[in-house]
């Protein structure tokens, strides 16, 4: 299934409607993004509390980002 979570600031794009989307979900908004948590393992900073244990894991695992 497809989540959607929305992002302070940001609008969603044309491309995601009820048509592709199967859950659009109201969460408390925090302005991290894909790129901060990337700049954020390359400058060797801790993103422990911004992941999943799973994804937290993989990258720590793979060393992805960090390289």
């Amino acid at each position: 299934r497809i989540f959607v979570y929305s992002r302070p600031g940001y609008e969603l794009g044309p491309l995601v409607t009820e048509d592709n989307v199967q859950v659009f979900t109201e969460v408390p908004q925090m302005a991290i993004s894909a790129s901060f948590i990337r700049k954020s393992l390359q400058n060797g900073k801790s993103v422990r509390y911004m992941l999943s244990d799973a994804v937290h894991d993989y990258l720590m695992e793979t060393n992805l980002y960090r390289d």
